[in-house]
């Protein structure tokens, strides 16, 4: 599943500051000690309606890793010699991680085989570098730049075709079930979003909502988005969510736990589960276990809750002062140090340090398969 970050990455701005050296690697901090201070939350967000099937909240715990996670994430496949490499997106199936390569002279996407180490460049990119990225099907996409420019860039893992879709702005897409949905703008007050979707098969074009919108993420055999009233003052004041059946595109009506949910916002979505938080600054996640229909709640203090990425039973996400990452059965988790970043997929986790960052111009990789290692938890800070 994608993890649309709102950026251009990597960039120089101080969100580029999300890299790990391996030496920190086992410098975790404990939720005690975080001085993090969320992003404000504007007054005029609801707080999210309770799900008939909530359970009570987890705290979530953050602590030393067990030994087996830390080996592997100090166990490098890859230290890239005066390459600055920005992850993006992964791809679980063939052992790939995609991403930009952002240089004095020039910035393109590349990937990085996680067995061998090896970086291909796919295709160039603007200055501006990508605002997001995503992979599943074998097809990735990427904005012309920055944040959307007029269209989305598209390239089979497989065949190395290359596909483009025209847009009218700025937007933000996700792949999955043979098809690429995305946002982009609609109507000259900055506000207005239309959905559409593009498949694959078929080159065909459709057209599935307009409005307030939020970017469309794919969970479980749904099509998910977030659509606040027109009368809203933006796109999660009280936005609900909205379902599409991913193979037909025909709206869905929500599953009874999330049919009163509102004021959406940090959608993400898996095969088994859909994540949110109840608005922006929240200090908390909600995660639907769709297929039984149970929302959790994992309740954390100190921790900017934002970007998130699923890769079952796992949850990661990016924060200022670095990535962290949970384990959804046991809310325990762990905290990058500060210039720590992830990037996961199925049951490929992926650490980028960013060495150029710390005055050495070489990004080190590291790869994780949760399934082989220790299950996070219990808590001891």
């Amino acid at each position: 599943m994608p993890r649309n970050r709102d950026w251009p990455a990597p960039l120089t701005e101080s969100m580029m500051s999300w890299r790990l050296l391996p030496a920190f690697l086992l410098c975790v901090t404990a939720c005690s000690s975080s001085t993090t201070t969320p992003m404000a939350a504007t007054s005029h967000h609801p707080s999210p309606s309770p799900s008939a099937n909530a359970v009570p909240a987890t705290q979530m715990c953050f602590a030393r890793p067990p030994s087996d996670w830390s080996d592997a994430m100090s166990t490098l496949i890859a230290s890239l010699d005066g390459i600055n490499f920005g992850m993006g997106a992964v791809d679980d199936k063939d052992g790939l991680v995609f991403g930009g390569v952002f240089g004095a002279s020039r910035t393109y996407i590349a990937a990085v085989n996680l067995a061998s180490g090896k970086l291909t460049e796919i295709a160039p990119v603007q200055l501006q570098g990508f605002g997001w990225m995503s992979f599943a099907d074998g097809w990735l996409a990427w904005p012309q730049f920055g944040l959307g420019g007029s269209s989305i860039q598209l390239w089979n893992s497989q065949t190395h075709e290359r596909r483009q879709i025209v847009t009218s702005g700025p937007s933000d897409a996700a792949i999955g079930d043979g098809e690429v949905a995305w946002t982009e703008g609609a109507g000259g007050d900055n506000q207005t979003s239309a959905l559409r979707v593009y498949q694959f098969a078929t080159g065909k074009i459709s057209s599935l909502d307009s409005g307030k919108l939020e970017a469309p993420v794919f969970a479980g055999h749904y099509l998910v988005w977030t659509k606040a009233p027109a009368t809203a003052p933006d796109a999660t004041f009280d936005a609900a969510l909205v379902f599409a059946d991913a193979a037909t595109l025909q709206p869905m009506a929500a599953p009874p736990e999330l049919s009163a949910v509102r004021g959406v916002a940090n959608l993400a979505g898996s095969p088994d589960r859909l994540v949110w938080t109840s608005q922006a600054g929240s200090s908390a996640w909600l995660v639907d276990d769709l297929p039984v229909g149970i929302v959790r709640t994992y309740q954390s203090h100190g921790h900017d809750l934002q970007f998130p990425q699923l890769a079952d039973p796992y949850l990661a996400w990016a924060g200022t002062a670095g990535d962290s990452m949970i384990d959804l059965r046991s809310g325990v988790g762990f905290d990058l140090p500060y210039l720590g970043r992830i990037e996961a997929g199925g049951d490929t986790v992926v650490v980028d340090s960013g060495v150029h960052l710390k005055g050495q111009d070489r990004t080190d990789i590291a790869v994780l398969h949760p399934s082989q290692l220790s299950p996070l938890g219990p808590c001891v800070t």
